[in-house]
């Protein structure tokens, strides 16, 4: 460089004429083979801008790479926003192979944004995460969500917003820009909305309960109060960590009176069945009196009995001949009538058949039964007036149909 500067005016002294410099496709070509300080010339010159490029695409890391890339102290001039990306580009690149420790530039500067920039263009996606996280402002890390130098450190950025305030502001600023991004903060802001509708249900949830245990506390006791209570206990119990202060202390009043209201009713139920079983002791000696005196009683009526027992056996004995001999007679009568009306079949039979001589002859065997018999039975008279209605025989047949009605 100092040799420049004496060989520039010694030409404008001499007037002589200007180099022919080189073809610019030439010098890119030129620097494959050129010499590092060539290289850090031509990146540090101001020749063309494609040629500064290509020379720092071959820059190794170093004070001018990183100055380039905008890790420079303020003091040196920065580069143009191209040069400074292919810079970081170009430290990116190093990172990749090996010839620079990503760990190292994170400690060794302060410039956050820069490490942001050439994270981003790294081949390991972890390395954009972990220079986030350097980041302990999060106004910071909310103007990378608009101002980010490419979509993925906007994307990470938008990931790492947690306060709702910032949520609910990013959303307004990012709509209809970065679609990933706004996607980001829109599933955030929902996410945001969802649990402050589930906090809301919530702190409704309790006070309604709260207020049902309190009226509950003030009811009279009934066959449903301790039911009840049990219930609106559980449904409390579910919701008791993320109710208010104020109003677990006010549920917590209201649960113990509905517990004193149901240890008084327990009392009086023990009252109760005390002076019940006072009064079954009662009752049961009053009993065992009653059946020692029923005792004695059933004794005596039991001599009673067994006397009058004798008594009913006797007659028992005379009833039962008499019933016997009752049976007997009926059977013959029976009998009788069975043979009646025999001979009446009979009888029908022959005068039918015109056999007027034995039709008479049944007859007086009918009217020789008759007279053993207290009384003919309706159908055995139906028969003989039947018989006599069909067949007008000789009188001594409506003799005895006669007799027959008769008795």
């Amino acid at each position: 460089m100092r040799f420049m500067h004496f060989v520039r005016p010694l030409a404008r002294l001499f007037r002589a004429a200007p180099p022919i410099r080189p073809a610019p496709v030439d010098r890119v070509a030129a620097l494959d083979t050129g010499s590092p300080e060539l290289i850090i010339a031509t990146a540090l010159g101001d020749g063309a801008e494609t040629l500064r490029a290509a020379a720092v695409r071959k820059l190794p890391d170093g004070d001018v790479l990183r100055m380039l890339a905008g890790f420079g102290d303020g003091v040196s001039p920065p580069a143009s926003s191209s040069l400074e990306r292919v810079a970081r580009e170009r430290m990116a690149q190093l990172i990749d192979a090996g010839a620079l420790d990503f760990a190292e530039l994170c400690s060794s500067t302060e410039n956050l944004a820069a490490v942001l920039a050439v994270a981003g263009f790294c081949g390991n996606p972890a390395h954009l995460p972990q220079a986030l996280a350097l980041i302990d402002d999060p106004h910071r890390v909310a103007a990378l969500v608009t101002e980010g130098s490419s979509s993925r450190v906007r994307q990470l950025a938008a990931e790492s917003i947690q306060d709702p305030a910032q949520l609910k502001q990013l959303l307004k600023q990012v709509r209809g820009k970065d679609k990933s991004v706004y996607k980001i903060i829109k599933q955030k802001c929902d996410v945001l909305r969802a649990e402050e509708q589930r906090i809301a249900q919530i702190d409704s949830d309790s006070q309604a309960l709260c207020a049902a245990l309190e009226r509950h506390s003030r009811r009279d006791f009934d066959t449903l109060y301790t039911p009840s209570f049990e219930q609106l206990d559980a449904r409390w119990r579910t919701l008791e960590a993320q109710a208010a202060p104020a109003l677990r202390e006010r549920a917590d009043q209201a649960i113990g009176r509905c517990r004193e209201v149901i240890a008084g009713q327990l009392r009086q139920l023990a009252d109760r069945a005390a002076e019940a079983s006072h009064q079954a002791a009662h009752q049961a000696e009053q009993r065992a009196a009653r059946d020692e005196a029923s005792a004695r009683a059933s004794a005596e009526a039991q001599l009673r009995n067994e006397a009058t027992a004798l008594a009913v056996a006797e007659a028992a004995k005379l009833r039962e001949a008499e019933e016997r001999a009752r049976a007997e007679r009926h059977a013959a009568e029976a009998l009788v009538l069975r043979q009646i009306g025999g001979l009446m079949a009979k009888a029908n039979s022959a005068l039918r058949d015109g056999n007027t001589g034995r039709a008479a002859g049944l007859r007086r065997a009918i009217e020789e039964k008759l007279p053993t018999v207290p009384m003919v039975p309706a159908y055995l008279a139906g028969q003989v007036q039947r018989g006599a209605q069909a067949r007008r025989v000789d009188r001594g047949y409506g003799s005895a149909h006669r007799l027959v009605r008769g008795s």
